[in-house]
């Protein structure tokens, strides 16, 4: 069994705890999980970054003003990491782009009525957070 609250070095474990770690664990949704999530959602909706940043000082012992990534920061991260995972991270990116492409649809205009229009546009986002 995998002790899922601890760092694991991929590089120390063998063959059979890293295909463990690879797959996917069973959800166990407990009543107090979902009120735990709950609670994070609503004082994140009333507190905004201010939410956030108080939740980075208490789980991540780190105080933040920006919650925006510098570039730099961003750029040398992506050069320390070794190749394979720059390739994993393009693969990955090609896919969820494939993806997402063939869910655009067409704009959608339909007149209901004489000088009354409705329009479905498909417009993309500035940034998303995840």
């Amino acid at each position: 069994m995998l002790e899922m609250d601890r760092i694991s070095y991929w590089s120390n474990l063998n063959l059979v705890t890293q295909q463990q770690l690879l797959e996917r664990p069973k959800l166990q949704e407990s009543a107090q999980q979902l009120e735990q999530v709950q609670a994070i959602f609503e004082k994140v909706d009333s507190k905004g970054d201010q939410a956030l940043r108080e939740y980075t000082q208490n789980w991540d012992g780190v105080q933040i003003a920006d919650l925006k990534v510098p570039v730099e920061d961003l750029k040398a991260a992506f050069m320390s990491l070794d190749d394979p995972f720059k390739s994993a991270l393009a693969v990955a990116k090609h896919n969820i782009e494939t993806f997402h492409r063939a869910q655009t649809t067409d704009a959608l205009v339909v007149e209901t009525q004489p000088g009354l229009v409705c329009q479905r546009r498909t417009r993309p986002i500035q940034s998303v957070g995840l």
